[in-house]
């Protein structure tokens, strides 16, 4: 925690500031024993850097910094008295799921790294992208699901958008809703009101967060009017820490394709938007079914083989790879023909055609289209 709060200082003053009062008063090898003794350093070393900070004025990282600073140097009541009923430092959160549930000092580790990372460290520029994108919606009424330290959140609110927030981190709910006071915004802050009629809900490094992502989809689902915009950054990464199950997974991209049509590609890898279908299960009716590639697809051939692999930057599709001729095949795949059309076009079996639609299905690059409505067909494939 402390090095994260010592590049929000520096930040905020461009200059690294000196601390001598704090050696003399913990002295040079000073290591705390239980987190009541951390917590007195760290709230000493912030309120040292109050009056070294400058104004944050239009610099997002440095409002979030200034404001986490002094959060921290006059430490809520009730935060404090959690931190201090804990008696001794926990292990690491076996994975990230539990994590929140730990205690209080760690709540408070969490929201310092959350603040440095996604606003000032390594995930900053990545976040600046997808507020832009957030902000192109125009959303009047917006579910930030699993906020955080309420960065989302407080740019929405500050362009006049409804919030409705769910967060299950006490220390980062704290700290969300003494910004949002701060900032003059609480009043579009809603962490309790009933969830519906949002036209935008974001899920946003929170899916691949959970034992059970797909339970939040369903109920991201509910939250939204139809043609609502979901935002999702989820990269499931296996580091032993973060959901990589493979079924749970794949729970999650079978809710997604019953709710949810992909929109656009967003050019961020792992950040995908989708929108909520208007009818959760339309019917099939018997339409002759045509196929098309998923919207996400990319092709790039392999130099040493011909080969060209069709792959998606997303968790919901895998690599795959097709020679050359048969990549033109699936270049037809447009979503307007049907597959006794295509092989006739290209003068092979339709069977032959059918195996591969049933190979590219199974690698999630491929769903089958209604001709009727131009929609995809519900249960073909879990997208």
């Amino acid at each position: 925690m402390l090095v994260e709060l010592q590049a929000l200082v520096e930040h905020c003053t461009r200059n690294r500031p000196s601390f001598s009062a704090l050696r003399e008063r913990f002295g040079d090898r000073w290591h705390p024993a239980t987190p009541a003794d951390a917590l007195d350093f760290v709230v000493a070393y912030c309120r040292a850097a109050l009056p070294l900070l400058r104004e944050p004025g239009d610099d997002i990282g440095a409002q979030g910094a200034d404001a986490l600073l002094h959060f921290i140097a006059a430490l809520p009541r009730d935060v404090e008295t959690a931190i201090r009923a804990v008696d001794a430092f926990r292990p690491p959160a076996p994975r990230a799921w539990n994590e929140p549930h730990l205690d209080a000092y760690v709540s408070l580790c969490c929201t310092v790294t959350d603040v440095w990372c996604h606003l000032l460290g390594p995930e900053a520029d990545v976040d600046a992208a997808i507020l832009r994108t957030l902000l192109r919606e125009e959303p009047r009424r917006a579910l930030d699901y699993g906020a955080g330290a309420g960065h989302y959140a407080l740019a929405l609110a500050a362009h006049g958008v409804e919030v409705d927030v769910v967060e299950v981190d006490p220390v980062k709910r704290r700290f969300l809703t003494w910004r949002a006071e701060r900032a003059g915004l609480d009043a579009r802050i809603h962490f309790e009101r009933e969830r519906g009629g949002c036209d935008l809900a974001l899920a946003l490094n929170v899916l691949d967060h959970l034992e059970d992502p797909a339970a939040a989809v369903a109920e991201l689902a509910q939250a939204l009017v139809p043609g609502g915009a979901l935002c999702v950054f989820a990269l499931f990464p296996r580091d032993g820490w973060h959901q990589s199950d493979t079924d749970a997974i794949d729970r999650c991209a079978a809710a997604l394709w019953q709710a949810f049509e992909p929109a656009a590609a967003t050019g961020l890898a792992g950040f995908e938007v989708f929108r909520r279908r208007a009818d959760d299960a339309p019917a099939d009716g018997g339409a002759a079914r045509v196929p098309c590639l998923h919207p996400r697809s990319t092709r790039q051939v392999d130099a040493a083989d011909g080969h060209v692999v069709f792959a998606a930057p997303t968790f919901y599709s895998r690599a795959c790879s097709v020679d050359a001729g048969t990549a033109e095949v699936c270049a037809a795949f447009d979503g307007r023909r049907t597959l006794g059309a295509i092989a006739a076009d290209f003068g092979v079996a339709e069977d032959e055609l059918q195996a591969l639609c049933d190979y590219l299905l199974a690698a999630r690059q491929l769903y089958w289209v209604d001709t009727a409505t131009a929609r995809p067909l519900p249960g073909t494939a879990t997208c």
